[in-house]
């Protein structure tokens, strides 16, 4: 297998739990008007080159329960790309990342117009905003998206945040050595938060970041669906050493991205 590629991308996510009293539709769609608002702004145009919601689906919840895994909790996830100035290393990040430059972003962050918008808006309560470190571990071209899936981890209270990337490395480079999933994946991609964005998120009325792994596996839908049952995959996931990491601290779902802007 190739080493993993890193992003040379300012990348900050921002996840938002659907709230009990809405669908998964209704929420998506108050996220995305905020999002075409956010993008109309002088700010963001100037700043950001990629823009992706990510919206849950229940279409794998059958094949995650017979993995194993818990019932997903639906957020609705915001990716965004920014350009970067420089890149300088982390002490804590996995073996070949990198911290990107954040100061693009802070710049919408700190606009007067976002601040406005986000501060206190019923769409981000209980969210939360993170600075991501990413690696591509597969890219095998182009897919329609139907198979794709995003598992979200959260760092265990016994871990570092060192371990707990190095842990979220070792576990991407043994889902990606899975024969099935070199057969049937087009991409693999994995992001592990950093704190490059503490000051300004936390001046929004956000919480801090969280230290926490996504991972997001691209396929056409059949070929996943082959791969979620493929009993070597579920023989890797009952081999992980501490069943906690992957089951009280973890969230998965099918995904659906829709690009709002691809300046790439």
């Amino acid at each position: 297998m190739s080493l993993p590629s890193v992003s040379k991308r300012c990348t900050v996510i921002g996840l938002h739990p659907v709230p009990a009293h809405l669908s998964t539709k209704e929420f998506a769609a108050k996220i995305e008007v905020l999002a075409d608002y956010h993008l109309s702004l002088p700010v963001a145009q100037e700043n950001f080159i990629k823009y992706d919601l990510i919206t849950p689906s229940d279409r794998f919840d059958s094949h995650f329960k017979a993995l194993g895994f818990p019932q997903s909790r639906p957020a609705i996830l915001v990716k965004v790309e920014c350009k970067v100035r420089f890149r300088a290393k982390t002490s804590y990040a996995y073996p070949g990342s990198s911290r990107q430059s954040t100061e693009h972003f802070a710049q919408f962050l700190r606009d007067a117009e976002v601040v406005k918008s986000i501060s206190g808006a019923p769409e981000f309560a209980g969210a939360t905003m993170h600075s991501m470190d990413g690696t591509m571990r597969i890219d095998n071209g182009s897919t329609d998206g139907s198979g794709s899936w995003i598992s979200i981890v959260d760092c265990a209270p016994h871990l570092s945040r060192s371990q707990f990337s190095q842990k979220s490395a070792d576990v991407a480079d043994g889902i990606t050595a899975v024969p099935i999933m070199q057969k049937n994946l087009v991409r693999h991609t994995m992001w592990v938060g950093n704190e490059a964005l503490d000051i300004d998120v936390q001046a929004l009325g956000l919480p801090p970041a969280a230290s926490f792994m996504i991972a997001m596996l691209e396929a056409d839908l059949d070929p996943m669906i082959q791969a979620l049952k493929d009993n070597g995959l579920k023989q890797f996931f009952n081999k992980l050493p501490e069943s906690s990491w992957t089951d009280e601290f973890s969230n998965r779902f099918a995904v659906d991205v829709v690009t709002k802007l691809d300046r790439l």
